[in-house]
């Protein structure tokens, strides 16, 4: 088990945290606030690309977002 830290989970990071969570075996964690923070605890992160899609929800933890594939 691996687990990864995404430091500033705004549009960049957010897009690495769901294309990491996609990987078995690897557990991820996302360190933002604010708006950002709000919106991913709210809603997860939905990537949408010519590479492919990805959808992750969010769940909620005291500073971070701890995020698993659905």
């Amino acid at each position: 088990m691996y687990r990864v830290a995404v430091i500033g989970a705004g549009g960049v990071g957010a897009v690495y945290a769901a294309r990491l969570c996609a990987i078995p075996g690897v557990e991820v964690h996302c360190v933002c606030r604010g708006a950002h923070q709000e919106a991913i605890a709210h809603n997860g992160i939905c990537v949408t690309s010519i590479g492919g899609d990805a959808s992750v929800r969010a769940l909620p933890r005291a500073r971070c977002a701890l995020f698993s594939r659905h």
